[in-house]
């Protein structure tokens, strides 16, 4: 789950700021075109998934997200933000993180976390482990799950903190609790071969199963093997 971006972009790639449903979107469309800022985000959102009877449309999502995000909108700079990495340039992910410290300074999680990712493999910045490390353990103060994941794997290999399986096992443990699969995943293989928890095939398989039900690839894998 480490590169936020590439886990964005299969779900919905931003972030939802407030649910809209069949009855109200249009009342979102109006407050948007009367400069509601959270407004302009959620119908940014819209366009960006193509749902609620809109098209999908980056661009118009970009225009909205742009909108609410000149308007110190959190939710809107956050997903401005998202939608720079789409570029896929040097200058793409500089006005990332532009976007993401704004957001970041308002208590944003994601984006706090998102800040991580940048420095974590240094897009438009000097990769920085240590700073990535900071973001990820601010943003896990505030429950970010893809936060606590990352924090998880780095204590697990010992990167850039000391190696410490208990701990990566009590956050990827938080994350599970969520139905996360490469997290479900990654406990199973802690119980299989006994680190940081009592070796135990029993958990394993029971993880193992949760997993591969919400389509992790190596769980249905290894669970044929058991």
């Amino acid at each position: 789950m480490k590169n936020f971006f590439i886990w964005l972009m299969f779900c919905v790639f931003f972030t939802l700021s407030g649910c809209a449903n069949d009855y109200d979107y249009k009342k979102v469309e109006q407050a948007a075109a009367q400069g509601d800022a959270k407004a302009q985000a959620n119908l940014g959102l819209y366009y960006a998934d193509g749902k609620y009877g809109f098209p999908q449309d980056t661009q118009k999502a970009f225009q909205w997200f742009e909108k609410s995000a000149l308007q110190g909108n959190p939710e809107g700079e956050l997903n401005l933000g998202i939608a720079y990495t789409k570029f896929g340039t040097e200058d793409g992910y500089k006005k990332a993180r532009e976007w993401f410290e704004k957001s970041a300074a308002q208590g944003n999680a994601q984006a706090v976390y998102s800040l991580g990712v940048l420095y974590h493999d240094g897009l438009g910045v000097e990769k920085d482990l240590k700073k990535a490390i900071n973001y990820y353990e601010i943003a896990a103060k505030q429950n970010q799950l893809d936060a606590m994941y990352n924090l998880g794997n780095l204590y697990a290999v010992g990167e850039g903190v000391p190696q410490d399986y208990e701990k990566a096992v009590q956050l990827w443990r938080k994350v599970a609790a969520k139905g996360e699969s490469d997290a479900l995943y990654n406990l199973g293989m802690m119980y299989m071969t006994g680190k940081g928890v009592e070796k135990s095939y029993t958990n394993a398989k029971k993880l193992f199963k949760h997993a591969c039900k919400r389509d992790s690839e190596p769980a249905c894998k290894i669970l044929s093997q058991l």
